[in-house]
């Protein structure tokens, strides 16, 4: 796991954590008023504003190498292995194995 993903889980907890306690208070104060159900909404919504938020940034650059991005390397290599096939080529390379058993990259 990188320390971009680590830092944008970090942010994640904390943020929910924060709009929980802050919404806790009104709950208590006015446990059966209109305002619990209006702090729950609007809590909700800026919880999954911000979750959307961090998806957006980590999918913003698919080519870094990570584990979940776009595996250029085993795309490049299969493209080669396939154009030496078309001219006849008979000493290909060995396409590209996942790193960990796990990850194509």
């Amino acid at each position: 796991m990188s320390w971009k993903s680590v830092t944008a889980l970090a942010l994640v907890v904390s943020l929910i954590t924060f709009i929980y306690l802050d919404i806790l208070h009104l709950h208590v104060a006015v446990s059966m008023s209109v305002i619990s159900g209006i702090s729950t909404a609007i809590s909700f919504f800026i919880a999954i504003f911000l979750l959307v938020y961090q998806a957006g940034l980590a999918l913003l650059d698919p080519f870094e190498g990570e584990p979940n991005d776009t595996p250029m390397s085993s795309i490049v290599r299969t493209i080669e292995i396939n154009l030496l096939e078309q001219i006849g080529d008979k000493n290909l390379p060995d396409p590209v194995e996942p790193v960990d058993g796990r990850y194509l990259m």
